[in-house]
């Protein structure tokens, strides 16, 4: 990234930079697909710094918010007199994981690595964030981020190629939404066609289904098989309420981005519950 000449900046006595990652809403038609696209959010008081970045469509959650603490350390390097202690937060553990992880072979990862090994009198530490809870600075980083993923003016920064387990899964809903209106179109098989929303709804009320706590449980994986996130393990209370990766798919069939938790969930409607869970991907997986 060019640099345009160094920022003046009162040292102050620690420095803090909050980041975050959106991804936008995919459009599906019968035989076509847009992929999402990713945005990167930095929100920093004291340097009176809001930046949105628009990445390369098909990009993940986990590559912007790579690439925001990316952007991020490049702007602390460009400081003419750097503070002693910065602390750059972020509120996706899996980042600053594979940032940190010596086994990582990620490009972004070790460009990420670059840009903060070049900064100069100060001390950088990535710190973790709980994301969607109303943290000071955070918000303001998440709405630059879904600013970014939304927008077409944004700023394009130097970002990754889409993981092929996206084009994948991309495909995948393709084939799936075929396969579903082939099945609707069909004379027989109504009983079945009726139960199968009822077999989701059971899973969910009850929690036995494919979920990565009860993967792990039954000794079929050997983790918590995130599949929709990098956040946290993945419960039915998770992806209900909880997995920002499912914010505009909960919006768009509930009526709201997230949910305070499952008691909340229990006064909707059945119905709308069982249809947003059919995207979730422990519905899909084939065990």
């Amino acid at each position: 990234m060019a640099r345009e000449g160094r920022m003046k900046l009162e040292k102050p006595r620690l420095l803090t930079v909050l980041t975050s990652s959106c991804i936008g809403d995919r459009k599906l038609e019968k035989a076509s697909i847009t992929l999402a696209g990713a945005g990167a959010g930095i929100y920093s008081e004291a340097l009176d710094i809001r930046k949105a970045y628009k990445l390369t469509e098909g990009c993940s959650a986990l590559q912007a918010e790579i690439c925001a603490i990316r952007e991020a350390a490049r702007l602390i390097g460009e400081i003419d007199s750097p503070p002693g202690d910065a602390i750059i937060y972020s509120d996706r553990q899996a980042a600053i994981k594979s940032i940190a992880s010596k086994m990582t072979r990620s490009k972004v990862a070790l460009s990420c690595r670059e840009a903060l090994s070049w900064i100069r009198g100060c001390r950088v530490e990535l710190r973790w964030v709980p994301g969607h809870r109303n943290v000071k600075g955070n918000v303001e980083a998440d709405r630059l981020a879904k600013q970014a993923a939304e927008s077409n003016g944004a700023v394009v920064i130097d970002s990754p190629l889409p993981p092929i387990n996206v084009l994948k899964e991309a495909i995948e809903e393709v084939v799936q939404r075929k396969q579903e209106e082939i099945w609707q179109d069909r004379d027989d098989c109504a009983i079945a066609r009726k139960l199968w929303p009822i077999r989701i709804a059971v899973g969910v009320i009850t929690g036995n289904c494919a979920v990565g706590v009860n993967l792990k449980k039954w000794r079929i994986t050997t983790d918590d098989f995130y599949r929709e996130c990098d956040e946290e393990e993945e419960t039915i209370e998770h992806l209900l309420c909880q997995c920002p990766l499912l914010e505009s798919r909960r919006l768009e069939m509930l009526g709201q981005c997230f949910l305070d938790g499952l008691d909340e969930a229990a006064e909707m409607d059945i119905g709308k519950i069982a249809s947003f869970a059919r995207s979730w991907k422990c519905f899909k997986a084939e065990l």
